[in-house]
């Protein structure tokens, strides 16, 4: 396959490719890139480009768009060429050896590549994605403009490299892309025709060969970014009350530390007319590829007239090359992450920009551990480090997009946040410690609700709950009484969904206790809507806990406190609370009305139906209104409510048996059975509830015809769809 271009207009870039580039430069671009989305192996490709600059920022947004992926890692890997042994293939293998598993692995795990190869010392290609994982990724190849600095002989020995490339295609499982000058296209095109014939496109981007020159930036002081989290919800069973208690996590805390010292751009040995551009190629050969490729790609989302991090990169360069201490060098990678974090939007934060911090402040963390010399500020930026590591990871996990990425994601944040704890004194810094503790509740609750192994989903959520309870232990409430009540409302959400798994009766009475202390704190004056939420979340835990000791009270102080949070959550201001928590109170009064004997109970028990009926036809009332809006989201399944109204309809109707009753009756009954097909039409015939529903109906349809006659019955199957008629005779 033949991908070939040549460049007609002309197009300059400043900084970093434009939004809107030309039109033939977007699609040679568009062609390069599709040769790699293909997916094909042993291709060679070549980039011809001019400008450095431009260069660099279609490498980066070419790496960028091709990859990463969170747990496979890299999808196009940049290697820039050695050019005291600039061997593509050798670099290749040395980057798959550092790639790949142990020497122990079997041999049919271990690329081709890597059977003839020793360790490699070199560090500055390392990623921070997954080892383990074997896909093969692309290679793009950079530097090569930077050979007409070197001797002949290392230009000789570069186009000795490329003749042999070809032998080696065959052991290569993906395709490499060699980024060059006009100049180098032509040399190579004639000096190594063997080469040039193995090549499977050639991609030719216009620009003028004008380097740009980069200075060094001031450096930023640190500070601890916060992250906004939301109240979450789940979806409901059939007959159970439909809102789950929610997560509402307070937002980070700022651990006390002391700033890190500032630091200065060093004075270059060499006069500025001397300094030559610092391309993409040449600062990866000092800083983490992955890193600058970034950088470059989202510079435009951060730069400002007091920061650049472009600039931040080439500081970064100058001290490795001047072999500046660990200390300077971690601090300026902290630098770097903070111009990330600081600039996150928290509502709907840019993963690339989470990536970018979380990749500075690993390095940065790396750089704090080889700081033996200044072990007191070394101690000092750890756990501030760890902590906003866990922090970007926790956010990552909203951004990405696979369920596998995201528990990744929240698994790194943990090993964070416990690496924090780590570092920190219990005794000497308790303030500090339990608000780690507090997110990391937090965050192993997210983890928990995306658990599948049941082993797993209850360490998860006892680890939640073990945190929160760590985190008490130093929240005073009379210092901060809504953190007080938020970690113990969080408490109680986590020991409601480990109830759901296992040893229901312990954890839900820790449940309803934890919800009542959060209650002493949020009340209705100071906060009604967290009121409201506990006042929900408390009442599910009373119905859940009834369900298995069967007492009439706890029924009886769940609707109470369904009815206390219904004064505060209302159809107007929150329509889809409002909704659920009618539903919620349904069942409850459904529940209720079990309770009561029909022949020494029997009036208690028709109030307890026509309370339940009230209920279910406000939640259904009001999430009717609400259900084709796309901003509001229904917590609970509003076919599964049509359904439990025409049971309360139904058990009523059979309630109502004496002869004045006999009007009310035959609404019930009518009711009941509109409510059924209004649920087997929404669940449709292929749901494996549609058979319980059509037998709810065939046996109210067989008592309409017992208690009201024939032609009761075939009223109401005159208002009824036919199939479902047809599937109702057969059952009668």
């Amino acid at each position: 396959m033949q991908f070939a271009a040549s460049y007609r207009d002309a197009w300059s870039m400043a900084h970093i490719l434009p939004s809107h580039p030309s039109a033939w430069n977007q699609q040679v671009y568009q062609r390069l890139k599709l040769a790699f989305e293909l997916g094909l192996k042993h291709q060679i490709f070549v980039a011809v480009c001019d400008d450095w600059t431009q260069t660099d920022a279609l490498a980066a947004r070419l790496q960028s768009e091709i990859g990463p992926h969170l747990s496979r890692g890299p999808g196009l890997v940049s290697l820039n060429l050695q050019l005291n042994h600039p061997d593509p293939i050798a670099q290749i293998r040395r980057w798959l050896q550092r790639r790949s598993p142990p020497l122990s692995t079997s041999a049919s795990r271990v690329h081709p590549l890597l059977t003839s190869v020793a360790h490699d010392p070199e560090h500055h290609h390392a990623s921070n994605y997954d080892r383990s994982a074997l896909t093969t990724p692309g290679f793009q190849i950079l530097g090569v403009e930077t050979l007409i600095r070197q001797s002949a002989a290392v230009q000789w020995s570069f186009l000795g490299h490329l003749r042999r490339l070809p032998e080696h295609l065959s052991e290569l499982d993906s395709s490499i892309l060699f980024w060059m000058s006009r100049p180098w296209r032509y040399t190579i095109a004639r000096s190594t025709p063997e080469f040039w014939r193995c090549c499977s496109g050639i991609f030719e981007f216009t620009g003028e060969p004008i380097p740009r020159r980069i200075s060094a930036v001031p450096m930023v002081r640190d500070r601890v970014y916060a992250p906004e989290m939301h109240e979450a919800s789940a979806s409901p069973k059939t007959s159970d009350p439909a809102i789950k208690p929610p997560l509402a996590p307070d937002p980070l805390h700022v651990t006390p530390w002391t700033e890190p010292p500032d630091t200065t751009v060093p004075e270059t040995d060499h006069p500025a007319a001397e300094r030559f551009d610092l391309s993409f190629s040449e600062l990866s050969q000092a800083i983490e590829p992955i890193l600058v490729a970034n950088v470059q790609e989202t510079r435009h989302l951060v730069v400002s007239t007091e920061v650049d991090p472009q600039q931040v990169l080439v500081h970064l360069f100058e001290l490795k090359r001047t072999h500046a201490d660990s200390a300077t060098l971690a601090t300026t990678y902290q630098c770097l992450g903070s111009i990330y974090r600081d600039r996150l939007d928290s509502e709907r934060p840019d993963l690339r920009c989470v990536m970018i911090a979380i990749q500075a402040y690993e390095c940065a963390l790396a750089c704090w551990h080889q700081s033996e010399h200044v072990e007191d500020t070394r101690d000092r930026q750890l756990p501030v480090l760890a902590n906003d590591i866990g922090t970007l990871y926790w956010m990552m996990a909203d951004c990405v997009e696979t369920t596998d990425d995201r528990i990744l994601s929240l698994q790194r944040g943990e090993a964070a946040y416990r690496y924090t704890l780590e570092r920190l004194s219990e005794i000497e810094q308790p303030y500090a410690w339990a608000s780690i503790q507090d997110n990391l509740g937090s965050l192993c609750s997210d983890l928990a609700r995306m658990a599948t192994a049941t082993a797993l989903q209850i360490k998860t959520w006892k680890d939640a709950i073990a945190s929160d309870r760590a985190a008490l232990r130093y929240q005073l409430p009379e210092l901060d009484p809504q953190q007080f009540a938020t970690i113990h409302s969080n408490l109680g959400t986590a020991c409601w969904n480990l109830a759901q798994i296992t040893e229901p009766v312990i954890y839900l009475e820790q449940a309803i206790q934890a919800y009542r202390t959060a209650l002493e704190f949020f009340t209705a004056e100071r906060d009604p809507w967290s009121y409201a939420m506990l006042q929900t979340n408390l009442g599910t835990a009373a119905w859940n806990l009834s369900r298995y000791d069967r007492q009439r009270d706890r029924l009886q102080f769940a609707i109470r406190c369904y009815r206390s949070a219904l004064v505060y959550r209302t159809a107007e201001n929150h329509p889809t609370g409002y909704a659920a928590t009618q539903n919620n109170l349904g069942t409850a009064y459904w529940n209720l009305a079990e309770t009561f004997d029909i022949r020494q109970e029997r009036e208690a028990l028709i109030t307890s139906l026509r309370d339940s009926i009230s209920a279910y036809e406000q939640a259904i009332m009001v999430a009717s209104q609400v259900h084709d809006r796309t901003d509001l989201t229904l917590s609970f399944d509003l076919h599964a409510t049509y359904d439990n109204l025409g049971m309360a309809y139904a058990y009523l109707g059979t309630c109502l048996s004496r002869t004045d009753d006999a009007p009310e009756r035959l609404c019930c009954y009518e009711q009941a059975v509109a409510c059924y097909v209004r649920a087997i039409e929404g669940y449709g015939s292929d749901d494996p509830r549609y058979d319980s529903i059509l037998n709810e109906l065939t046996t109210t349809l067989r008592s309409l015809h017992d208690r009201e006659g024939l032609n009761a019955q075939n009223h109401v199957f005159s208002s009824m769809p036919a199939p479902i008629i047809a599937d109702v005779m057969r059952r009668l």
